[in-house]
């Protein structure tokens, strides 16, 4: 217990529907308002009795089939879901979208979209039953920002500059989210993340690796919400509790960085992946789902956090992601570049 001394956490069977909720000043006149907040709770740690939570060593058991499943899938020991009727058709069109992709990269080049370099290799971890590593999610998060994010909050934000616009909803690059959870001075990044004290929404990608040196390591992706404003910290897991060590250790080190405590909500009605390699693709669909719903919400209105009721297709995902990337190439090819997306030899 000793990651949750310092942390608020609600159990699974614990929260409320209101839990999942959060404040309604992201537009309008409320952007200038320090009361926009819901009720704090007093600071209290709500360490819930007789939840029922994953042991250490069951989440470690959860990871070694996690591993396992992707090492048998590797040698062609299980079947793929391209062998089943209702998924072959779409398995289908991914290989298509990958072939096309890769006739537009044939040779040494790549495509860079603002500061992410995409390569073969990267457009592979898209192809069904891969695993996605850090550059495709630093691809989606930054995607989104740039597309969905600003465009929305500049037509939207009625009062704040460029600062507010910029800064109130941050897609946190995996790389950046990792350095914080795994720093022992997480106030030393201060300088080197982006403006976090003052945003509104902050979403952070984990990942369960704890060696520097390797820089695609760990077997597990999930995400965490933060909601500074409102002292909460949603994490969002497809593989139940499989990343809450990790997931802790981000939040306790994020409640370093901005000097708060804040309550963490696991949601359980998290979509669960049917396999060992879709962590990634389900985290960064949640994350674009979230997003739509924090951007896009009326004025006035509590924002929905909850996932109940909520069914996300892993290879809709990857196709959705990997047409993405194809109508960049498409259009780069037929516009001759643009400053933000550009074929670098």
């Amino acid at each position: 217990m000793g990651l949750l001394k310092d942390t608020a956490y609600i159990s699974q069977s614990d929260y409320s529907e209101d839990d999942l909720t959060t404040h309604t000043s992201l537009f309008g006149k409320e952007l200038s308002s320090d009361d926009d907040c819901l009720e704090e709770r007093g600071g209290k740690h709500r360490l819930r009795k007789n939840k029922k939570r994953l042991t250490k060593l069951e989440r470690k058991d959860l990871k070694q089939q996690k591993r396992k499943l992707r090492q048998e899938k590797r040698f062609g020991k299980r079947r793929r879901n391209d062998d089943y009727s209702d998924n072959g058709s779409k398995v289908a069109h991914l290989k298509k979208l990958f072939e096309e992709a890769m006739e537009m990269i044939d040779g040494p080049r790549t495509l860079k979209f603002t500061n992410i370099i995409l390569r073969k290799e990267d457009l592979e971890a898209l192809l069904d039953d891969e695993w996605l590593d850090d550059n495709v999610i630093g691809f989606i998060y930054e995607y989104l920002n740039a597309t969905q994010t600003i465009p929305t909050l500049r037509r939207r934000i009625k009062y704040g500059g460029e600062d507010m616009i910029n800064n109130s909803v941050i897609l946190l690059l995996p790389t950046f989210s990792f350095l914080l959870a795994n720093d022992t001075n997480p106030l030393g990044l201060k300088d080197a993340l982006p403006n976090l004290e003052t945003a509104s929404f902050i979403f952070m990608p984990v990942n369960d690796n704890i060696d520097f040196d390797v820089a695609e390591g760990g077997s597990h992706w999930s995400l965490i919400l933060f909601c500074p404003k409102d002292r909460k910290a949603f994490i969002y897991d497809s593989l139940y509790e499989a990343n809450e060590t990790e997931s802790l250790q981000l939040v306790r080190n994020t409640e370093k960085l901005l000097n708060i405590k804040m309550d963490v909500i696991t949601d359980k009605h998290t979509p669960q992946q049917i396999n060992g390699s879709d962590c990634g693709v389900l985290a960064s669909a949640i994350t674009a789902l979230l997003l739509d719903r924090i951007i896009n919400v009326e004025d006035n209105t509590m924002i929905n956090l909850s996932l109940r009721d909520v069914a996300i297709s892993a290879v809709d995902a990857r196709i959705f992601i990997l047409a993405t990337i194809v109508g960049l190439m498409r259009e780069e090819r037929e516009e001759g570049g643009e400053e933000r997306r550009t074929w670098e030899e």
